[in-house]
């Protein structure tokens, strides 16, 4: 559960530095990779 929920902080935090940052592409680009590392850890658990 605590993955879940440090994946949606990350989400949350990601769309709100998004919005306030002119580095929008390159948070996002950060985001979606620190995403796609948590799915792929998501997955090895189950």
């Amino acid at each position: 559960m605590d993955d879940e929920l440090l994946f949606i902080l990350i989400v949350i935090v990601g769309i709100l530095l998004c919005v306030a940052s002119p580095w929008c592409i390159e948070i996002y680009t950060w985001v979606k990779g620190k995403s796609e590392s948590l799915f792929r850890v998501l997955r090895l658990k189950e």
